[in-house]
């Protein structure tokens, strides 16, 4: 298979990805995704945010922030894009935290690396604004 045709199907399963987090389906994400995945978010205590390894830890963390952001979304912002074994998205986050109200709109990054056909570390960078609480 021609490097192009790998980029392709990487790039699809990037649009895939995205639109399982809209759809709030931990069980599609975490198909996406090797065993032994790694996930940054961008808080965390180290220079690189937190690290969440292995799908099920992957798969708790996303059923959280669910509940915490139900009516959470990505938005791309531009086209997915891969190169070899690596490949990045842009995309705005936009979101009401349950439990004050506060509405979130980020910009942000996510670089991934692949391994077999699958995201084995998703890294995400992104451009944090204070939240707008309710009136």
């Amino acid at each position: 298979m021609s490097d192009s045709n790998e980029n392709q199907k990487l790039v699809a399963l990037l649009g895939a990805f995205c639109e399982a987090f809209n759809q709030h389906d931990p069980e599609a994400i975490v198909s996406m995704i090797t065993d032994d995945c790694e996930f940054r978010p961008a808080m965390g205590d180290n220079s690189f945010g937190a690290s969440i390894k292995g799908k099920q830890a992957i798969k708790e963390a996303f059923i959280s922030t669910f509940a915490m952001f139900p009516d959470a979304k990505w938005v791309p912002r531009n086209h997915n894009e891969v190169f070899g074994e690596r490949g990045f998205s842009e995309w705005t986050f936009i979101a009401t935290r349950k439990s004050d109200g506060a509405f979130f709109e980020v910009d942000g990054v996510d670089l991934f690396f692949f391994k077999d056909g699958k995201i084995c570390l998703k890294d995400v960078y992104r451009k944090q604004r204070d939240p707008k609480l309710p009136s």
